[in-house]
């Protein structure tokens, strides 16, 4: 690979992230959630899927962000009503998020969205192409993951 092509990995992996958001958050304010982001749905796909109430850490190690990024995230859902914070039965320190009625009345719309997204991103590959490029991808992802932990980098 000659050094335009490695140019074209980051500029293509950036690029196709930013317009991957951006179709997410067209079709939020399509359907009147103009007001969330593609982020906000992480942490409501999180939820969805969990069958206990989680902290703000958990969610963050799930979708790969740091504590500090999903608080104000959080915080915006539950002034929205989305979520709600309960504290802790047994350490009333500790802050759990869980789904409000008007959060998990959103799940038919993310999942609409998200099944768009993934027709749109698949349209024209075979399974095959499919297969490969996850890997190929994967391989990236985990060398960087490496890399972090060899030099101990906080992302």
């Amino acid at each position: 690979m000659n050094e335009n092509n490695d140019r074209l990995l980051l500029y293509f992996v950036s690029r196709t992230a930013k317009i991957m958001s951006r179709f997410v958050e067209k079709n939020l304010a399509e359907k009147g959630l103009d007001g969330l982001i593609s982020a906000h749905g992480n942490i409501l796909a999180v939820l969805y899927r969990s069958s206990s109430p989680m902290t703000m850490g958990d969610i963050a190690a799930r979708i790969g962000r740091d504590k500090s990024t999903v608080t104000p995230l959080a915080e915006k859902l539950v002034r929205l009503g989305y979520i709600e914070k309960v504290p802790g039965s047994r350490d009333r320190r500790n802050v759990y998020l869980v789904l409000t009625e008007k959060g998990r009345s959103l799940r038919p719309i993310f999942e609409d969205i998200s099944e768009q997204l993934f027709q749109t991103a698949w349209d024209h590959f075979s399974m095959r192409e499919k297969e490969d490029f996850l890997e190929s991808l994967k391989k990236i992802y985990l060398n960087f993951q490496s890399e972090e932990k060899n030099q101990k980098i906080r992302t």
